[in-house]
């Protein structure tokens, strides 16, 4: 290892210190404050002993709706220290952008704390993608009986696949005041490749027959010789998810060919979104997300989800990427400008970023090393999944697949048993 990698190591072990030595002061501070306050109470039994938000949650498994508790949070700066958390969000959760992962972030923070989500209860995942959010489909909130349509109002959390513009006003009518909106985007070509690949474009659209093991590779090849005859052929997920699908998800998408009006329609959309999140700078997007609602560290933690294994990728040539590029215009120009964006937020954060940065990524490789150790496993075909790699019960949450927690989310969310 030459001297510059190692100084580089060397800086990294020393900030992971650090942070260890910060997050073991903020918790003796927490053990003292609590102590102090079950003192306190036993002088005066009307008092309830104060307890920091994410003691509750993991020795009891859920969490108070009250938004009153000021917040520990794992970090120094005094604006996060001061802050209450907000449980108020809802997640447009983009096909084929990393979204899964984050969606289990969210879901995880939600179902833990005993918080209401906005589900399609005809749909085994809960997603809505092209439906509009009408009552008739929902889920009702917790502690709210199936078909009681007037009481279904201040939900929680959104992280259901459904499209923001299309459903803005029901969003609002449904979720609890001052929420946020946020979203993620992914680089269009990768996203591109890996929705063709999804929703099997290739066999949609004819590239090849049916019977025939052809690769995605062969398949995009094909594609790209003659994009909008292929396209055309295609139906459902496979036309919808293969041409700028992510404004798609976002917006209406009628102008795609029109960048004057595809670029009205991104500012119209930042006007709307309180966040968008970076799939190529997901740590740097957390962060964000986590100065935003206030959350501590622990919350934001991760393993990838949904990822497809290196075989289902394909390597490009540059003319390819070139066509796939005008063929995905409006969403490059949705890209391009929330890249932007999020690194304008990234400035304005201040000069802590970076040290919060390395904080989250050294308790995130603590906490991979601890609950994952890199075992996976092939699981739903394409995607591969990370085995839990001892029983405690955050990490079989962490490296829980979206889908298990959005079956506990349903089955808890059902009727009036639900309270």
């Amino acid at each position: 290892m030459g001297k510059a990698g190692l100084y580089k190591k060397q800086l990294f072990v020393g900030t992971c210190i650090l942070a260890l030595v910060l997050l073991i002061l903020e918790l003796m501070h927490s053990y003292i404050s609590a102590s102090m306050t079950s003192y306190r109470s036993r002088e005066s039994p009307s008092s309830l002993p104060m307890m920091s938000t994410w003691k509750r949650i993991y020795q009891h498994g859920s969490s108070s709706k009250d938004e009153s508790e000021p917040f520990i949070a794992w970090g120094n700066d005094a604006e996060m220290q001061a802050c209450k958390p907000r449980i108020n969000l809802a997640f447009v959760k983009t096909h084929k952008t990393g979204s899964t992962t984050l969606a289990t972030i969210i879901n995880r923070f939600g179902f833990s704390r005993g918080l209401s989500f906005i589900y399609n209860k005809k749909n085994s995942h809960g997603h809505f993608t092209e439906l509009k959010l009408e009552a008739e489909r929902l889920l009702p909130p917790l502690c709210v009986m199936d078909g009681e349509y007037r009481k279904y109002r201040d939900y929680n959390l959104m992280t259901a696949h459904f499209r923001l513009l299309p459903n803005l006003n029901n969003l609002k009518r449904l979720m609890s005041p001052n929420f946020k909106i946020i979203t993620i985007l992914r680089e269009p070509r990768a996203q591109f490749e890996s929705a063709f690949s999804h929703f099997g474009a290739g066999g949609s659209m004819g590239l090849h027959p049916l019977e025939s093991n052809s690769t995605l590779a062969e398949d995009l090849t094909r594609f790209l010789t003659n994009p909008t005859f292929h396209w055309n052929r295609a139906s459902g997920y496979a036309r919808w998810y293969t041409r700028n699908g992510q404004l798609f998800d976002l917006a209406d998408t009628l102008n795609v060919d029109n960048p004057d009006a595809v670029s009205r329609m991104v500012r119209h959309l930042d006007r709307i979104l309180d966040l968008v999140l970076i799939t190529e700078h997901f740590d740097e997007s957390l962060v964000l997300l986590r100065r935003l609602m206030c959350w501590d560290f622990r919350d934001i933690l991760y393993v990838t989800q949904n990822a497809r294994a290196e075989q289902f990728r394909s390597d490009l040539t540059w003319e390819q990427e070139a066509r796939l590029r005008s063929w995905n215009m409006a969403d490059s120009i949705l890209y391009d400008y929330f890249n932007r964006s999020l690194w304008t937020k990234i400035t304005r954060y201040g000069p802590t970023f970076q040290q919060d940065l390395a904080r989250f990524r050294c308790l995130l490789q603590e906490y991979q090393q601890t609950c994952a150790n890199g075992t996976t496993v092939r699981s739903r075909g394409k995607r591969v999944k990370v085995v839990a790699a001892n029983n405690l019960l955050f990490c079989e949450r962490l490296v829980d697949e979206n889908y298990e927690t959005e079956k506990l989310i349903i089955e808890r969310q059902k009727g009036l048993h639900s309270c």
